[in-house]
């Protein structure tokens, strides 16, 4: 599995545009949770990146930011935050225990749905036991294709709740919070849903 191209191209194209509207100094009632149930100087991993302002918000808290993304475009905005991005695809993450926390904020909604439950493995075994998975996804919607491409090109993945804590729970992830709601992104209304997935402890 590799990362989409025609994604990759529509967010080079924009990824200024797309750093001023997801520009934030404090993070949001989502991010404020995961951290806070986080030990202090936490390794976390910012799975999918971007231009970086949610990496920047983390270490700015003093913990210790793992940042990745496929789009250089991005990654050199992130880079003026001071944030070095390792430029990969999601596939390429094969640590062990390594990170307290993994923030995947509407990033995995560009992943093939047949493709999500083998990398929910690997975010798995990258995290500590008890680790905490933060994902933001676009929310399955009746009369809706479950796979597409919006006006931009860009690949979206909808996942329904009950799909989603499925294919968590057979990655040993249980649900500990979730919500749904709209956003107005690049110009169009979507319906999304926010979850945070615990690794089960062994045993």
């Amino acid at each position: 599995m590799s990362a989409d191209a025609r994604t990759l191209a529509a967010y080079a194209e924009m990824a200024g545009r797309y750093a001023d509207q997801v520009a934030k100094v404090e993070p949001d009632a989502d991010m404020r949770a995961f951290l806070d149930a986080l030990p202090a100087q936490a390794d976390i991993l910012d799975w999918g990146c971007g231009v970086g302002n949610a990496a920047a918000m983390m270490v700015a808290e003093g913990h210790r930011v793992t940042a990745t993304d496929a789009c250089r475009a991005m990654a050199d905005i992130a880079a003026e935050l001071g944030i070095a991005v390792r430029l990969e695809s999601f596939d390429a993450l094969d640590v062990v225990a390594a990170h307290d926390g993994i923030w995947a904020n509407f990033s995995l909604f560009h992943v093939a749905r047949d493709d999500l439950p083998a990398l929910l493995h690997r975010a798995a075994t990258a995290l500590r036991p008890g680790g905490l998975l933060h994902m933001g996804m676009a929310c399955a919607t009746p009369g809706l294709p479950l796979e597409s491409r919006d006006a931009l090109g860009v690949f979206l993945a909808l996942w329904s709740q009950a799909d989603l804590d499925a294919a968590c729970a057979a990655a040993g992830l249980s649900r500990v919070a979730a919500r749904t709601g709209l956003i107005m992104a690049m110009g169009q209304e979507r319906r999304y849903l926010v979850a945070r997935y615990r690794k089960d402890a062994p045993g």
